[in-house]
């Protein structure tokens, strides 16, 4: 199971998504901000985390349609 962030550059926050979310496609959608990118993947929930804190990103809420932070 792989899990991805998209990093929003301009607002300074993160989102972390599994794979295979529609809204992430293991990387491949589009953002719909040009300013947001794909991160990952990363074999753990933690690991993405862990990311987020280390580029001193705030954590937005986890994806409401995939739930990662339950998996």
């Amino acid at each position: 199971m792989a899990f991805w962030v998209l990093e929003n550059t301009n607002n300074n926050y993160a989102r972390i998504h599994m794979g295979n979310c529609r809204y992430c496609n293991s990387g491949r959608v589009k953002p719909s901000n040009k300013r947001a990118v794909w991160r990952g993947p990363f074999t753990t929930y933690d690991a993405a985390h862990s990311m987020i804190r280390s580029a001193k990103k705030q954590l937005s809420d986890a994806c409401t349609a995939c739930k990662p932070h339950l998996k």
